[in-house]
């Protein structure tokens, strides 16, 4: 088990890292367009990949966020439940996430299908971000731990 906490440490440091780096990166971004649309040189590109960095950013923000269990939780309200009440609370909860990541999977390949080698349209080799079931893949890692 120690082995098995030390390549999620890993793998959580990799991830965060990651996510900086795409908050460095949008910003970047971000701010290289306001300052060229500023001089009156806008680069026609910014705002789309702005778009897609923020997406990126969102699934692995997300990801981040729930492989520290700082996601879709509220401690608070459980913290004042019975302990009954609380472990019905937390197994009907996480049965619901699942399911709804299950359906987030499934319509994300339906998306994947009508997008099958789309393109950025002004930076064409970036393709569009795929979103894995990262998620389901956490919450039932911690859903392991908390047992």
């Amino acid at each position: 088990m120690n082995r098995l906490n030390t390549v999620r440490t890993a793998l959580d440091r990799i991830l965060a890292g990651f996510v900086v780096f795409l908050v460095l990166a949008l910003s970047a971004v971000v701010v290289l367009g306001f300052t060229s649309r500023l001089v009156n040189v806008p680069l026609s590109w910014t705002g789309e990949v702005a778009g897609v960095g923020l997406a990126w950013l969102t699934f692995y923000g997300s990801a981040l966020a729930a492989s520290r269990g700082a996601h879709i939780a509220s401690p608070s309200i459980l913290a004042v439940m019975p302990r009954k009440l609380r472990l019905l609370t937390a197994v009907l909860s996480e049965a619901l996430i699942i399911l709804f990541l299950i359906l987030l999977v499934w319509t994300g390949m339906q998306v994947l299908e009508v997008l099958k080698g789309s393109r950025l349209v002004s930076v064409p080799f970036i393709s569009q971000p795929v979103e894995s079931g990262e998620g389901d893949i956490n919450l039932v890692k911690t859903s392991a731990e908390t047992e």
